[in-house]
This record gives C-alpha cells, sequence and structure tokens, in this order.
C-alpha cells in the first residue's frame, strides 16, 4: 500500500481504549488522521493538514518523546497516486488497505474538498466505507466541498456531536461552503493538537505552518463564529485563493464583487487583519509549500504555478519570508512517502 509515512513503527493501540484514555495515556499513543482524497481535490487544504500533523511529529521528537503523536493516511478508493485540481499527483492507501486500528474509525477523519468532489459523489465504494467507518471515528472534519460526499453517504455531522468543538455550520442557498477551507482546515487540526500536545505546541506547529500569520493564531483557537462565509470579504478571500496561479492585481479582485478598490481595501483589512496582497501573497506562499514538499517539480516550474512569476522571485519571497531557499525548504520539509502499491 501507499500512504505518507508520519512514523514507520507500529500503529497504534485500538481506537476503544483511545477513547476513554486520559491525558496522560494520550501522551504515549500514536493517534490515526485519515484524509480521504479522489481525482481532482484541492491540495491546500489537505496538504496543510498533512503539514501540521509533520510539524507536530517533529516538534514531539526534538523535545525528546519516544512515541510520535501521529500518523497520517492519505486515502482514496483504490489507492495509488491521485490527481489534485493542479495535475500533481500524491501517493495513496486504499480504502480497504488501512490496518486493524483504523479500520473501525480514525482519531480525526478528514474529506478532501475541491470542485471535483462531484466525481466522487457516485463513488458507491467510498460512500459505504465512509458509512461504517465516520460514526466510529472520534472526530470528523470536512473540507469544504468535503461535506457533500458525507451528505451524498447519508451523513450529516450533526449526527455526530461537535468536531473539534465546533459544529459544521451548514452553508445557506447562496454561499458557497467552501470558503476560507485550507484555513479551517488548518484551525481543526491545530485544535487537536491543543488537545493532545497543549498550547504551546500547537502554537508552535501553527506559527511553522503558517509564518506571516502567527500574530492572528489566537483567532485560529477561538470558538467564535467567524463572519459567513457568504460575507463579500470572505467570498473575495476564496476567490484569491482559486485565482492565486493566475497575474491577478487586487483591483481585478474588487471589480469581481463590484467594490471600489479603496473599500475593498478597507473591508479586507478589516476582516482578515491584512491587506488582499499580503493575503494572496500568502496563499501563494502556501501552495509553493506544498508543492515543494509534495512534489520533485524544478523551483521554476512551482514558481509559475503558484504565481510567483519564476525562480528568482520566488527565492526572495521565501528568503525574505521564511529565511531559507526554497530547496532547503523541501530538504527540510519533505514528507515521507512509501510509494510501494499493491502490497
Amino acid at each position: 500500500m501507499a500512504y505518507v509515512v508520519i512514523d514507520d513503527r507500529g500503529l497504534a493501540a485500538s481506537l476503544s481504549a483511545r477513547n476513554t484514555a486520559t491525558r496522560a495515556t494520550r501522551e504515549s499513543v500514536t493517534r490515526q488522521i485519515g484524509i480521504v482524497l479522489f481525482e481532482g481535490f484541492s491540495l491546500l487544504g489537505a496538504g496543510m493538514v498533512a503539514e501540521v500533523f509533520q510539524l507536530a511529529n517533529d516538534i514531539a521528537m526534538s523535545e525528546g518523546s519516544k512515541t510520535l503523536p501521529y500518523r497520517v493516511w492519505l486515502l482514496s478508493t483504490e489507492g495509488g497516486a491521485v490527481a489534485c485540481s493542479s495535475s500533481l499527483q500524491l501517493a495513496t492507501s486504499a480504502i480497504d488497505e488501512v490496518g486493524d486500528s483504523c479500520i473501525r474509525g480514525f482519531d480525526a477523519l478528514f474529506i478532501g474538498g475541491g470542485r471535483a468532489v462531484a466525481n466522487a459523489l457516485g463513488d458507491a465504494r467510498l460512500k459505504a466505507w465512509l458509512h461504517r467507518v465516520v460514526p466510529a471515528s472520534d472526530e470528523v472534519r470536512a473540507i469544504g466541498e468535503g461535506h457533500q460526499l458525507l451528505k451524498a453517504a447519508g451523513l450529516e455531522l450533526e449526527q455526530f456531536g461537535a468536531p473539534f468543538g465546533q459544529r459544521m455550520r451548514p452553508a445557506g442557498p447562496e454561499e458557497d461552503a467552501g470558503a476560507d477551507d485550507h484555513h479551517e482546515a488548518l484551525r481543526a487540526a491545530l485544535v487537536l493538537i491543543r488537545r493532545d500536545m497543549g498550547a504551546d505546541a500547537a502554537r508552535k506547529v501553527g506559527e511553522r505552518a503558517l509564518p506571516s500569520l502567527s500574530t492572528r493564531l489566537s483567532a485560529l483557537f477561538a470558538d467564535a463564529s467567524r463572519p459567513t462565509s457568504g460575507d463579500k470579504v470572505w467570498a473575495s478571500a476564496r476567490w484569491l485563493q482559486e485565482n492565486c496561479e493566475r497575474a491577478i492585481s487586487v483591483a481585478d479582485a474588487a471589480q469581481a464583487f463590484a467594490m471600489s478598490e479603496r473599500n475593498f481595501l478597507r473591508r479586507f483589512k478589516d476582516v482578515l487583519g491584512m491587506t488582499p496582497s499580503d493575503y494572496l501573497l500568502q496563499v501563494r506562499l502556501e501552495l509553493t509549500c506544498q508543492l515543494l514538499v509534495n512534489t520533485d517539480l524544478p523551483v521554476d516550474k512551482i514558481a509559475r504555478r503558484s504565481g510567483m512569476r519564476d525562480g528568482d522571485r520566488l527565492s526572495k519571497v521565501f528568503r525574505s519570508r521564511l529565511g531559507v531557499s526554497p530547496t532547503e525548504y523541501r530538504s527540510r520539509h519533505r514528507v515521507r512517502v512509501d510509494n510501494a502499491i499493491g502490497q
């Protein structure tokens, strides 16, 4: 089977034991994290989830832990290589190949998002698996459009309580439930890490995952509801995410939402705490980091795919924001992938 290997040690104890574990017991157990993917999934949300758990493992080991806190499984119906919306491929495990500790449920299960989810809605095998595993999992989080897949499987998140301490807010008729999806996925992962490893560890992970947003981490931990995704500012943030690979400007975003550029700049900063230009650069930086970690593409090609124009500009941004070159970042954060398929 093929999966992202956060640890190559043995699987954790049974989920039934973990469900009643105390905090002390949690610290000595490897939690099982599942991320369900399909052809055309959005890399930003799913990739960020995998990255933050990898960072949590790195922090735990650097602090002397003898057990890695998390093992992440990238899952798809058939297993093998699955292409994201940018046509980049990730190795996955088949849903029926996961170990005995996961087959009855996960400590946390994330359902990938992306507009191509429509292609997975008719996958009877995947829906049957979700119908069996989701109720048995401790925490469930749909990333953006992933909620459609749960609904197609006859599941509603409200049936299973409030994942990560916050119920999923159903989208209204005019809303896109995928708005700001990768930040919501990040928040969910950080809340789980905070529960298992403490607030300091979760904050360290967040600062490494989103360096330029570290001053806003308190908002990620807040339980208060944010403005609805139907709000023009959040919708425009979503638009910037979806179009970050193109040569777009702040004026383009303002025009797309029928706002003057001046009003758009003011409202965007009031809601998100940064300018649209800074937000767009951060989205591009996050996408670049995922491509560096999860692919072998040359830096120049990654720069073009993430809207950074060329490798020289990308290198300048990396050195100013992260203090390392893209190549150094890749070598430090490469997720170890087991490509053995069909074992």
